[in-house]
């Protein structure tokens, strides 16, 4: 009799979700996009190819004595897509007047004096938006110590400006 009661039970449930299943319907749809663009942003400074060095001045100098200060001015031009955020860094530093115990010093915007070095790396915060522009001032002085080793020396270097998307923290090594 049990068994009787059970199979009977296990039928009706058997059914039961039969009918249920027969009348479930999923509604379901596809859409497919096309004509999809995706374009990446363009970092360049100075130029209009896309690049985030580019060298703004070559500096000569001779005929200095000590205690002389030197300025340039040089600008900055964001020609890329994309807010930039930029350094300046010094390269091809050679001559007299960039070595020994009294090096040429420099500053960017009148600001942080260092001895010249290719080291040398000014303020990462500089920011340009797109099409923005900005001046800057190059200082470039002979210390007052300098003695008479560096009379008739000469020296040059170029200054290059870095940049990077506003959104990266970091700089390429």
């Amino acid at each position: 009799m049990n068994k009787k009661i059970i199979i009977s039970l296990l039928l009706v449930g058997v059914l039961a979700f039969g009918l249920g299943l027969g009348s479930y319907a999923w509604f379901t749809s596809q859409a497919t996009s096309t004509d999809n663009t995706f374009t990446t942003g363009r970092l360049s400074v100075n130029n209009e190819t896309a690049f985030n060095t580019a060298q703004v001045g070559l500096v000569n100098l001779g005929n200095l004595k000590p205690g002389d200060l030197e300025r340039f001015t040089f600008d900055v031009k964001n020609t890329g897509t994309l807010e930039m955020k930029y350094r300046f860094k010094l390269t091809g530093i050679t001559g007299g007047l960039t070595t020994g115990d009294h090096p040429l010093e420099i500053s960017i915007d009148n600001v942080n004096w260092a001895k010249i070095s290719e080291n040398y790396f000014e303020n990462d915060s500089y920011v340009l938006a797109l099409d923005g522009a900005a001046s800057h001032m190059l200082y470039v002085r002979m210390p007052q110590a300098a003695g008479n080793s560096y009379q008739r020396a000469t020296g040059s270097f170029a200054i290059v400006v870095e940049a990077t998307q506003t959104a990266n923290s970091g700089w390429a090594q």
